[in-house]
């Protein structure tokens, strides 16, 4: 009867251990998460830079950083030079042609290609 008793009070402590140990993963995997959320605040492209420099010079290169820019004020976006997209002409050709870059909230595109105005 005895032996019974003990085999009794081992299961009981090793159900208290299986709890514990369910709440601990529980908790580490609320931490986890957690952690996972803050690190995928985006920092700008200009903090990828700094560890990733050959995979940002590429990025660049490639136009990507231009598919929308926003235009603020009366001032329309800026490409690089090598970017040949007869920006000069953009407005003339838009509508009736009179419209001015306060008309235009932001460009899609432009970069070496075409390019579309939201307004």
């Amino acid at each position: 009867m005895y032996l019974v008793k003990d085999q009794k009070i081992c299961l009981s402590n090793n159900i208290n251990m299986k709890n514990t140990l369910l709440f601990l993963t529980g908790l580490l995997l609320l931490l986890f998460v957690d952690l996972q959320t803050q690190a995928q605040t985006f920092v700008g492209s200009e903090e990828c830079r700094i560890c990733h420099y050959e995979k940002y010079n590429d990025w660049v290169a490639s136009g990507h950083p231009y598919k929308f820019s926003v235009t603020p004020g009366d001032v329309g976006p800026v490409y690089p030079v090598e970017a040949v997209n007869f920006q000069s002409t953009w407005l003339d050709n838009l509508g009736d042609g009179t419209q001015t870059w306060a008309d235009i909230a932001g460009v899609i595109g432009g970069y070496g290609w075409k390019a579309r105005f939201v307004g």
